[in-house]
């Protein structure tokens, strides 16, 4: 992870690959090396290191968020959309899943769709928090 931080990719992904060849459901480890693939413009790995992270820990909000991203990265827009309304399902009011899931029914030209999507995102975002009075 320190290698990731401090820009070098290669050791880095190395790094990642030995801790997954010794624990291959290591979840740091899958979610780490999914953002470097994002970054070395591999979206296919970092699309199966985030589909393994998913499996192992459903609940993870950014492990569907990045997959969402990595399949748009490869506009794979239904497979996005479909990984965002997952996570709609487990976050029903994550603002940000809205506006990407209304963002990838635009590109296949549900604009309806869309619309309400991007309507609830607005609401979500509009919505005071429970914590300020």
């Amino acid at each position: 992870m320190q290698l990731h931080k401090a820009n070098k990719l290669v050791d880095a992904e190395r790094g990642y690959r030995q801790v997954l060849d010794v624990t291959p459901r290591s979840p740091a480890a899958l979610y780490g090396c999914g953002q470097l693939l994002m970054r070395k413009v591999d979206y296919r790995g970092a699309t199966q290191m985030f589909r393994k992270l998913v499996a192992i820990k459903p609940e993870a909000r950014n492990a569907w968020l990045r997959l969402g991203l990595s399949f748009e990265a490869q506009s794979r827009f239904a497979d996005a959309a479909k990984t965002y309304r997952q996570l709609l399902k487990l976050k029903p009011s994550d603002a940000e899943a809205y506006v990407r899931l209304a963002q990838v029914l635009l590109a296949l030209g549900k604009t309806g769709e869309a619309g309400s999507a991007f309507r609830t995102a607005s609401t979500l975002q509009n919505r005071p928090s429970a914590l300020v009075h």
